[in-house]
């Protein structure tokens, strides 16, 4: 029908020969049907009410709102057969396509961070502080290995720092007490920090027996300062972890180290 015949209204009735030529020309707006006896537009699969600017049918494929067109996104969507918006599954492989470009760019980042704290800490001989790091990045909050935590062990139970520490505190607390001390130099330094620990200490035949667990959480829990308390070194690792951890590219996990020594 020429456009002179009719005024196109979106999905709406016809103009001045609405009620002579338009009851013989069914045909509107895309090839939808104007029922005259209904007064109802037919897009194939359900009905339209122009009137209401609402479907009278539900949409048997989209959820939310079942009487709505294309989405509620008319310009972007075109919906032939009043079941499926068109181009929708287009943009469903772009979020899919922009998600995995966004995942992949993380797992990249990881790695190479990965790979230059796996060389750094191998230069410094830090073993400990290297498992505990990549386990943050890599191991989603899972418990550490027996074999790590057996390493952790005999490193604590080894630290001479830490000894004077416990028979400080046994000296002041007697023989069982809970206490926290920080590992301020080597391995231990970067793998724990600043630790809780419980312990129990007995004399036998003029030793001092010692047992006890340490538990910490390995976390970065704020920014440091580069104030002369740690070395730089030290800081600029702490803040990396920090921002690795608030953006999301490291977890925080749990662990507990059981200790034992004696000391003459």
């Amino acid at each position: 029908m020429p456009l002179s015949v009719m005024r196109i209204m979106p999905i709406g009735k016809s103009g001045t020969l609405a009620e002579t030529l338009g009851t013989v020309q069914p045909f509107r707006y895309r090839g939808y049907v104007f029922d005259e006896e209904m007064g109802l537009y037919y897009l194939r699969s359900r009905y339209y009410n122009a009137e209401r600017c609402r479907f009278v049918n539900a949409d048997s494929v989209v959820s939310g709102n079942l009487f709505c067109y294309c989405y509620n996104s008319p310009i972007d969507l075109l919906d032939l057969s009043g079941k499926s918006p068109f181009l929708d599954w287009l943009k469903k492989l772009r979020d899919i396509y922009t998600d995995t470009l966004i995942e992949n760019a993380r797992i990249n980042y990881k790695m190479n961070i990965s790979l230059y704290s796996n060389v750094g800490l191998s230069v410094k001989e830090y073993p400990l502080a290297n498992e505990l790091f990549h386990h943050f990045l890599w191991e989603e909050g899972k418990p550490l290995s027996d074999d790590v935590i057996q390493q952790l062990s005999e490193q604590i139970s080894a630290s001479k720092a830490f000894q004077e520490k416990i028979i400080a505190d046994y000296k002041t607390y007697g023989n069982s007490f809970a206490s926290s001390f920080e590992f301020m130099e080597g391995d231990l330094h970067y793998a724990i920090g600043h630790a809780e620990y419980s312990a129990n200490v007995h004399e036998q035949n003029g030793t001092l027996i010692v047992s006890g667990t340490l538990s910490d959480t390995y976390d970065f829990t704020k920014l440091r300062e580069h104030d002369g308390k740690y070395t730089w070194l030290s800081v600029e690792a702490n803040n990396l972890g920090y921002r690795l951890q608030k953006e999301g590219y490291g977890t925080e996990y749990a662990y507990a180290v059981p200790f034992e020594f004696e000391v003459p």
